[in-house]
């Protein structure tokens, strides 16, 4: 071999040397983008407080980030991008012209209280992705603002607030994207700004955008294994999840049980219900923990969120409660999966990096833990309406609109103040408690009290739900409340006396609450209660 060629050898391996070294160094480069993400997230809501209502510093801030994210359109991005982003913007739309008659984010200006407004952006951004900011940071400002006035709302609920984070935290993504590559335009010597490719920057924002998503799921499973007063097994052994699809069809949710009532098969799903409950609870579980490690598998990731899919399905069906926006936005995800398995799929280290994302997201995210003990003992709250003909007439909690989550969920029948020492739906964080409920409900019974804060907020929201109704009521003084972007559904079928009723009509409400010792008995065909 001569001299030339060996000096050619060691060209050859230098020159792929430093392209490894490029490589590594952009890999890690990429998630510490990634991290100045999150760290502006964080800033943006704990110090900001951005999402929290519309002052002048916070309108500043988002206009900053949308005009530099704004550089990137959506042909400029790849579909498995695209796709999280059309799925939150389709949400924040579909909810706000549902929901536009009780729209208000709090503005002086009567234009800008328009729902039409944040409408408007949403579809910019199917074209201009950093617009899909405002449609949800503007859905948050409206719940916050009603919540501040009337004292009821829920700024926090688990079925949307991962719509705003999500969005803030996307378009933070392009803002971030916009600058590292002006950076990179301005320093030529700035090798790594410069060589960031878009279609890698946006498979890294999926895996996060994930990865945050997840953690609802992967707390949710973790709540489950340390309940108070219980072992790690206590909640997937013990727990009666059936009791919850009972009550919310006592009470006259949309469930598979009401909708098959008439055909006499409904006590059939009760049976089924506690013959897979162990089954169940462990499917669930697992499920749920499955989330922290998913998404060191793509494949496996997207197999997952199909899962939870099914399961948010199954939950409609059993007990009324439609996270309609989780579903839209997991499909999203599995799209998106499906096709950074294909061609983009993000690199190990990163995916890995996600991993610890869905562990530290509580840090600056809105996570929900979704996670109790379902009891036999409930406390049943309802309103009835008193017409002028002394007739009571029972009212669903979709009447009551933006607050129906909060009547659905009888948020003013917890453990303080029922019969029953257990909060919505039955539901307890107590093992000990639990067990009472099931040995000895009925010696759990309690005086009844009703605060007079709590008294003054209920009287609060039925005059200002008295007060909507009659301003949205068409001729005949009936309310569409049912075509409403509920959380949580009543039966329409079921209540079809209160909406044939002429709201004009109604002169008082009745608030009653009634609590249940509720068993199920297989040899008498279905549930029983005693009633307190």
């Amino acid at each position: 071999m001569t001299m030339l060629e060996q000096t050619r050898l060691d060209n050859s391996d230098l020159v792929s040397a430093d392209g490894l070294l490029g490589r590594f160094q952009g890999r890690y480069f990429m998630l510490l983008l990634m991290s100045v993400v999150l760290a502006l997230f964080w800033v943006l809501i704990s110090k900001f407080a951005i999402d929290a209502g519309p002052t002048p510093t916070n309108i500043i801030c988002l206009f900053a980030i949308t005009l530099l994210g704004a550089r990137w359109r959506s042909l400029d991005l790849p579909a498995f991008f695209n796709a999280i982003v059309f799925s939150l913007n389709t949400c924040c739309i579909i909810y706000l012209v549902g929901s536009r008659a009780t729209y208000d984010p709090g503005f002086a200006n009567g234009i800008l209280n328009s729902a039409w407004l944040p409408v408007a952006a949403g579809l910019i951004a199917f074209l201009v992705p950093s617009f899909v900011i405002w449609p949800a940071i503007a859905m948050q400002w409206s719940k916050v603002h009603i919540a501040d006035a009337t004292g009821w709302g829920s700024p926090g609920t688990a079925d949307y607030i991962i719509v705003p984070d999500l969005t803030i935290l996307l378009a933070l993504m392009l803002s971030v994207l916009t600058v590292v590559r002006l950076m990179g335009r301005v320093h030529k010597n700035l090798d790594l700004t410069a060589s960031i490719d878009p279609t890698s920057y946006c498979s890294a924002s999926v895996v996060i955008v994930a990865a945050v998503h997840l953690s609802n799921y992967f707390y949710s499973g973790i709540f489950k294994l340390f309940l108070p007063n219980g072992g790690p097994l206590t909640w997937v052994l013990q727990n009666k999840t059936y009791f919850l699809s009972i009550h919310a069809s006592d009470m006259g949710f949309i469930t598979i049980q009401n909708i098959l009532k008439g055909l006499g098969v409904h006590f059939e799903i009760t049976r089924l219900l506690l013959l897979f409950n162990e089954p169940i609870n462990i499917a669930v579980l697992v499920g749920q923990l499955m989330a922290l490690i998913c998404l060191l598998s793509i494949k496996r990731a997207a197999q997952l969120t199909i899962f939870f899919d099914i399961m948010h399905v199954g939950i409609f069906l059993l007990s009324g409660i439609f996270f309609w926006k989780w579903i839209i936005l997991n499909a999203a995800f599995v799209f998106s999966f499906a096709q950074l398995g294909k061609r983009s799929a993000p690199h190990f280290s990163t995916r890995l990096y996600g991993c610890a994302v869905v562990v530290a997201a509580p840090l600056a995210f809105h996570v929900v833990k979704l996670a109790w003990y379902d009891t036999g003992a409930v406390n049943e709250l309802t309103f009835q309406a008193v017409t002028m003909d002394d007739r009571t007439v029972p009212v669903p909690s979709n009447f009551f609109l933006d607050s129906s989550i909060d009547v659905a969920q009888q948020s003013f029948a917890r453990p303080y103040n029922g019969f029953l020492p257990t909060g919505t739906w039955g539901t307890t964080l107590y093992a000990d408690i639990m067990e009472g409920g099931a040995s000895n409900c009925q010696k759990q019974v309690a005086n009844f009290s009703l605060s007079d804060t709590d008294r003054a907020r209920v009287s609060l929201l039925l005059q200002r739900q008295q007060r909507l109704a009659l301003e949205l009521a068409d001729h005949n003084g009936h309310v569409g409340y049912d075509i409403y972007p509920h959380h949580i559904w009543s039966s329409p079928w079921l209540f079809q006396e209160f909406s044939g009723l002429d709201i004009r009509s109604v002169k008082s409400y009745m608030l009653s609450i009634q609590s249940f010792c509720v068993s199920v008995d297989l040899e008498r065909s279905g549930p029983t209660n005693a009633r307190r």
